[in-house]
């Protein structure tokens, strides 16, 4: 599409016939993707590293923080307080607490209840480790630091590490899977976690696995 023709796009999605894209640091949208995109009108947003959709909100991670707008992206309110001065790279949500992951001076992983706006470091490890990536299925979280998938049933109180799933540095979660990706090979669980099983192996060549989507069919998966 010539609107977005020579820029990273780093962030597609769809909220119900509408397509948005983040790309040039703004948000772009299509009616109808054969006419291409234009830019969306947004007040006060700041070029975001992850854009989170919810049924209760839209929700960013930036350089300015974490934002949340309660009316699909048009105007956003600052949420931060405990966040000042911190890159957050990716978020996520529980039905009681948001998630930023922060790439900083003081790496780790933030929480602030719903409710509250009052960021704090999670109390373990896991605060003041470095992240390369956070994602949350059916509240449990999923957060991998030192090349290892650490796992929390509690809200981030505690995480464990789920040694079954060997190393890797990235998560995908689609259709109630969590797939893992190694640079020589991706792995997945049905069951949150539990038990893993080895989805393709045999990867030559890469220095890093990083998944934008998975799609699948009966006899065919795209990565």
């Amino acid at each position: 599409y010539d609107d977005l023709f020579g820029f990273a796009v780093t962030q597609i999605f769809i909220q119900g016939s509408r397509t948005y894209a983040l790309a040039k640091g703004g948000i772009y949208y299509s009616d109808v993707i054969e006419n291409g995109f234009d830019p969306y009108e947004s007040q006060g947003y700041c070029s975001a590293h992850k854009l989170l959709t919810h049924s209760s909100g839209w929700y960013t991670g930036s350089d300015c923080g974490f934002s949340i707008s309660d009316d699909s992206g048009y105007t956003w309110t600052d949420y931060s307080n405990g966040l000042e001065n911190l890159r957050v790279w990716n978020i996520a949500r529980t039905n009681l607490y948001y998630y930023a992951m922060v790439y900083s001076v003081d790496d780790g992983l933030f929480r602030s209840k719903t409710y509250l706006n009052e960021w704090e470091r999670v109390p373990n490890d896991l605060g003041m480790m470095y992240l390369s990536d956070i994602d949350i299925l059916d509240n449990i979280i999923f957060a991998v630091g030192n090349g290892m998938l650490y796992r929390s049933d509690d809200f981030g109180n505690t995480f464990e590490t789920i040694l079954g799933a060997g190393s890797g540095s990235y998560l995908y979660i689609k259709n109630n899977k969590v797939f893992f990706f190694s640079n020589t090979e991706i792995k997945y669980s049905t069951d949150v976690g539990i038990t893993w099983q080895t989805w393709i192996s045999g990867i030559t060549g890469a220095i890093e696995l990083y998944c934008m989507a998975i799609s699948e069919s009966e006899d065919t998966s795209f990565v």
